[in-house]
C-alpha cells in the first residue's frame, strides 16, 4: 500500500463490502491486487519475461509503479480472456505479450489490422493487442511526464482539481490523494459505512494540513463537517469524534497560525449547525 496511501482504509474493509467496489467506474481493489501479483512475479522472475521487461522500461525511462502498472493491465487483460474463453489462463500469449512490451520492433503499419495478431493468439490483430501496441509506441514517442501519467489511480475529479490536472499532475501529489479520498468517502457513505467515511475524510484533513494549504484545508474540514448525515446514531459518533479531533489538532495548530482565526469560526458555526440539525 506504499503506492496508494489513500486506499489503505477501504483495502482494510474490503472483507465487510459486499460485491465488487467500483467508484466511478474503477475498481481500486483490483488495481491494487493486480499490482501486487506482478509485484510477486517481478520479485519471483516468474515469468521470466517479466524482468526483462521491466529493465527495458527502466532503460526507456519508465518507473518502477508506471512498469508494474502497465503489466497489471495487460495480466488483467488476460485474465479476462479466460472465463470468457472457457479455457485455462494462457500463460504462453502473456509471455508473448511481455517480450514485445518496449522491445524495439515496429509493428504500427506492419501489420494489418485484419491479420493474425503477432503475439500468437490466433485473433486478429485489431481484436488482441493493437491497444497496447498503440500504447507502447506513444510511450516510445513521448517524454517521461506520459509513463508518469499512467501509474496514477484517480477515482474521481472536479472535487479538488480537474481531470486534466490529476492526469499531468506528479504520482506523489497530495492532490491526487485528497481528490480519491472524497470519492471513497463518498462511497462509504453511500453504502452505509459512515463510520469509514468519517475515518477517511480525517486522513484528508492531516493530509492538508501538512501542506499548509489555506484552501485545501478549508475544503477538507468543509467535507468532514458538511457530509449529509442521515442516521442520528451515527450522528452523535462523528460528532463526539470530530469535537475530540478538532481539540488534539486544530486549536493547536491555529494557534501558531493567527491567519486562519476566520477558518476556525468556520468549522465550529458548522458544526453547532449540523449537531442541532439533528
Amino acid at each position: 500500500m506504499k503506492d496508494h496511501p489513500d486506499i489503505r482504509l477501504l483495502w482494510e474493509i474490503r472483507h465487510l463490502i459486499k460485491g465488487p467496489i467500483v467508484i466511478n467506474d474503477v475498481n481500486p481493489i483490483l488495481h491494487i491486487l493486480a499490482e501486487s501479483i506482478v509485484e510477486s512475479q517481478i520479485m519471483e522472475c516468474k515469468p521470466a519475461e517479466v524482468r526483462s521487461a521491466l529493465d527495458r522500461l527502466k532503460e526507456k525511462g519508465v518507473s518502477h509503479h508506471a512498469f508494474r502498472t502497465t503489466i497489471a493491465s495487460i495480466l488483467l487483460n488476460c485474465l479476462f480472456d479466460t472465463p470468457k474463453e472457457n479455457k485455462p489462463f494462457d500463460v504462453k500469449k502473456y509471455s508473448k505479450q511481455l517480450e514485445m512490451l518496449g522491445a524495439n520492433v515496429v509493428i504500427a503499419g506492419k501489420v494489418g489490422r485484419n491479420e493474425p495478431c503477432p503475439c500468437g493468439s490466433g485473433k486478429k490483430y485489431k481484436r488482441c493487442c493493437i491497444d497496447k501496441h498503440e500504447s507502447d509506441l506513444s510511450l516510445k514517442r513521448s517524454s517521461g511526464s506520459q509513463a508518469i501519467a499512467d501509474e496514477k489511480l484517480i477515482l474521481g475529479s472536479v472535487h479538488y482539481a480537474t481531470f486534466g490536472y490529476l492526469k499531468n499532475a506528479r504520482p506523489d501529489d497530495t492532490v491526487i490523494l485528497l481528490e480519491n479520498r472524497y470519492h471513497i468517502s463518498k462511497y462509504l457513505e453511500e453504502n452505509g459505512d459512515l463510520e469509514g467515511a468519517y475515518l477517511v475524510l480525517k486522513e484528508n484533513i492531516n493530509s492538508a494540513m501538512s501542506l499548509g494549504n489555506k484552501g485545501l484545508i478549508k475544503n477538507a474540514y468543509q467535507d468532514l463537517l458538511l457530509r449529509k448525515i442521515n442516521n442520528t446514531k451515527h450522528t452523535d459518533i462523528i460528532f463526539n469524534k470530530l469535537k475530540n479531533f478538532l481539540k488534539k489538532t486544530l486549536f493547536q495548530w491555529v494557534s501558531t497560525n493567527n491567519c486562519y482565526c476566520q477558518l476556525l469560526d468556520l468549522i465550529l458555526y458548522t458544526v453547532m449547525n449540523s449537531k442541532g440539525a439533528n
